[in-house]
């Protein structure tokens, strides 16, 4: 297994500018989650009086994770990590919304099962001095995190996510990539739980 410190890592990035591409512009639902965090699924108890409950067809769950590296391999880049602090996701969250992007969900990152039937209608940036909070599963995320709810409207797409053929959400776009200074790195991945996570993904990729 090769050394952390003989893994560079960037600071993913975008900017305000609408037209330039660098952007997260859609999010897919998986089996396997990059930041390792399965969405919760709801149910709905029936307002009637009746013993049947009706599934509510809503999943909630973590698309991006605060100071999270996530282990990539480029061709021309070759191995490093890249991370998100939490100014880049509130920048990559507005963006999002801002250009509407909301109905932009596909299956496992694939442009041909592009699907009509899911819309996110929630979304929030975990904050806990301005008391937003994260759901119950997500406790320990980190602040800066962004979670989002989305509404599933196809029956059949409702019976795979039940299934648990996805369990998560991805995001996708282009982002700048800025290389982070050594100290700076060393800082932030100091915490035992952390190194153990970036353990777990070098051994997974094979490192």
């Amino acid at each position: 297994m090769k050394d952390l410190k003989d893994i560079p890592v960037y600071k993913g990035v975008i900017t305000e500018n609408d037209n330039d591409g660098l952007e997260v512009d859609y999010i897919a639902l998986v089996k396997n989650p990059a930041i390792k965090s399965n969405f919760l699924t709801f149910k709905e108890e029936s307002l009637s009086y009746s013993i049947t409950n009706e599934d509510e067809q809503i999943i909630t769950g973590l698309a991006m994770v605060a100071d999270m590296p996530l282990y990539r391999k480029m061709e021309g880049k070759g191995e490093f990590f890249v991370v998100y602090d939490a100014p880049e996701i509130a920048k990559i969250a507005q963006k999002f919304f801002r250009k509407k992007y909301n109905f932009n969900l596909n299956l496992n990152h694939d442009p041909n099962y592009k699907t009509d039937d899911v819309y996110i209608f929630e979304s929030w940036i975990v904050d806990r001095e301005k008391g937003k909070f994260p759901m119950k599963q997500f406790e320990d995320v980190a602040n800066g995190s962004w979670l989002i709810s989305a509404k599933i409207e196809s029956p059949e797409l409702w019976q795979r996510v039940k299934s648990g053929e996805f369990l998560g959400f991805s995001v996708q776009g282009l982002f700048g990539l800025e290389r982070m200074d050594a100290t700076v790195i060393e800082t932030e991945l100091s915490d035992e739980q952390f190194d153990e996570e970036l353990i777990k993904l070098i051994q997974a990729a094979g490192l």
